[in-house]
């Protein structure tokens, strides 16, 4: 008798904790409060979607600041680069290319004659065509020994983009493509095809035998030291000015970025007078992110936040990894009011 009370008793709090999943808690945790201010705040590990609404609405106004904040990314040492094989996927039209169908990177292996490449300067041409989402297509970065050299977005067919790669003592060591606007929306999927790099006479086709699907974050495959950095690459590409724009770099910790990212802001607006800012950030995650930024900075600075949800919070998804994704942000948000408020 006694288990059958305590087995109605779990499903009964299983229960109440799917309800609240399902219709209570997406609402809550998805908050927009914006101040009036010309300041933006970006977490860096947003989506494009976020931050393309965020520039076309605030974008264009010459008088705009925007803040990022994002954490350093690990150093690797181009020789001592071991790539690990994953899935790929190959175009099911006679094979052409591979497709990155989420945020990643696509990493060529170097041919021995190549990693000795000599030249002051080498052309470097990608073949890559992309699909398109929210009225803009895949970008991509081109990024060589840990540095990116140049990005571009992609086109609907094939098209050929030219970078110029000022050859480093060093040689060729890595050679990778980051995609890194992925977007899925209204039934489109931003994606991107990769073809071939001809690399001076050296031309490079795209296959499972010489590529590789990197997802990890790093300063190889990327491009940049820091997540902040990478975001402040893509608003350039955007349109925004480079003078409208402020890094601001952490550490990473295992786990609570936003808190790690709010007081390392705090840190750095104790020399600046900024009376009032906007944080933009992601859907459920926005009322945790206002929360925290107003209990660390709100003394001094008005805490306003922004948020773009691609659906209605209300419709989220009942599989597991939606609701858990929804219970853990809560949890995470009770989290950080506990540690903020006593």
């Amino acid at each position: 008798m006694k288990k059958l009370r305590l087995f109605g008793f779990v499903v009964f709090i299983l229960l109440i904790l799917f309800l609240l999943a399902k219709f209570y808690l997406p609402h809550f945790l998805s908050y927009k409060k914006p101040v009036d201010s010309n300041n933006f705040l970006i977490e860096a590990w947003i989506s494009s979607w976020e931050i393309e609404q965020a520039v076309r609405e605030y974008g264009h106004d010459p008088d705009s600041r925007f803040y990022i904040v994002g954490y350093m990314y690990p150093e690797l040492v181009p020789k001592r680069l071991e790539l690990n094989q994953s899935g790929a996927e190959l175009d099911n039209n006679n094979n052409n290319g591979i497709w990155l169908y989420a945020n990643s990177s696509l990493g060529f292996s170097i041919p021995g004659n190549l990693s000795s490449i000599s030249g002051d300067t080498v052309k470097i041409i990608v073949t890559a065509r992309g699909q398109e989402a929210a009225n803009r297509f895949a970008y991509f970065n081109v990024v060589i020994n840990g540095e990116c050299i140049g990005g571009a977005f992609s086109e609907n067919e094939y098209q050929d983009y030219s970078f110029d790669w000022i050859v480093s003592d060093e040689g060729l060591k890595t050679f990778n493509i980051k995609f890194n606007n992925d977007l899925v929306i209204n039934n489109t999927d931003r994606n991107l095809n990769i073809k071939s790099v001809l690399i001076g006479n050296h031309l490079l086709t795209a296959n499972k035998n010489c590529t590789t699907l990197l997802r990890d974050l790093n300063n190889l495959t990327s491009g940049f030291a820091t997540q902040a950095e990478e975001m402040q690459d893509y608003l350039l590409q955007l349109g925004i000015d480079e003078n409208q724009i402020t890094i601001i770099n952490f550490e990473r910790v295992k786990r609570n970025q936003t808190l790690a990212a709010a007081e390392k802001f705090h840190d750095f607006i104790a020399s600046v007078s900024l009376p009032s800012i906007n944080v933009i950030t992601t859907d459920i995650h926005s009322r945790r992110t206002w929360f925290t930024y107003h209990r660390i900075i709100g003394k001094q600075t008005r805490v306003g936040v922004l948020c773009y949800p691609a659906i209605d919070p209300g419709k989220i998804k009942t599989s597991y990894t939606d609701l858990f994704y929804v219970i853990d942000e809560f949890l995470s948000y009770f989290a950080n009011w506990v540690q903020l408020t006593f």
